[in-house]
């Protein structure tokens, strides 16, 4: 008997255990996302697929593929990366709010997937088929229908008409537009303070081939960093910056050399060997 309970549970066990492996895979990734680390997070998606996984986190790794290729300008990858998770989903959703242009993209490619859908046959959720009641007689002297149909034709708002939900929905969904605008700006802004804070065209002349070498090693060392993903990460990357300013001001070896101390040093604190 107690074989036969080990028997059952260990599956199980070991689906739970893969489930919240690729909920931490995603969690890595959106994560990742966020702070604007694209090739890192298209990294742990590619890793994540190695796991066993089920359709909807196939899904959601499809979308956050598609965001973050669209993101970095690669369009048309982008748009094959959303027509995965269409094709898997119809009626699935972005997992984050996304600029205009990328939202637009996504919703072309959706439209293009209902098409083919529908071409090949593929049934639609919510489609009913057509009714086929008598046709209604056209003797104005005639008695008015009463059937179903009939009734839900006169009682049905005149075309164009706004109904009370649509009324609704419309400050939500101008809410959801001016909050997707102000994050799109928020990240062009991270976008070019990143730039400039990892710009090696600001190192000084004098030491600018050492400068540049330093600059490459702070940029895996934040690289590797975010790729733990730290449950706090603010304090150490605002250490790394002030850091990166330390070697584009430097002018000579000895500061070059106290700035390279300082990466030994942060480097020793956040990533351990």
């Amino acid at each position: 008997m107690r074989v036969l309970i080990l028997v059952l549970v260990i599956p199980f066990a070991a689906r739970a255990a893969g489930e919240g492996e690729i909920r931490n895979y995603i969690f890595s990734i959106s994560r990742l996302y966020e702070s604007l680390d694209y090739e890192l997070a298209l990294n742990r998606i590619q890793l994540a697929r190695q796991l066993p996984r089920g359709t909807d986190e196939e899904v959601t790794l499809s979308l956050y593929e598609g965001i973050i290729l669209c993101e970095m300008g690669k369009q048309e990858p982008g748009a094959t990366a959303f027509r995965a998770a269409l094709f898997l989903r119809p009626d699935a959703k972005l997992p984050v709010l996304v600029a205009p242009k990328v939202k637009a993209l996504f919703d072309s490619v959706r439209k293009h997937v209902k098409s083919e859908m529908d071409s090949l046959g593929a049934p639609r959720e919510k489609e009913f088929p057509p009714n086929k009641t008598d046709p209604v007689q056209k003797n104005p002297s005639a008695p008015a229908p009463t059937g179903p149909a009939e009734r839900q034709q006169v009682d049905a708002p005149p075309k164009g008409a706004a109904t009370a939900e649509s009324i609704d929905a419309e400050p939500q969904q101008k809410e959801q537009q001016r909050e997707a605008k102000r994050r799109e700006t928020e990240r062009d802004e991270l976008k070019k303070k990143r730039r400039a804070e990892l710009d090696t065209s600001m190192c000084q002349p004098v030491v600018w081939s050492n400068c540049e070498l330093l600059m490459q090693r702070l940029r895996f060392l934040q690289e590797a960093f975010l790729g733990t993903a730290p449950p706090s990460r603010d304090l150490p990357i605002k250490e790394l910056n002030r850091i990166g300013q330390e070697i584009r001001a430097a002018r000579t070896g000895e500061e070059l050399k106290e700035a390279a101390h300082a990466l030994d040093f942060w480097e020793q604190q956040h990533l351990p060997q």
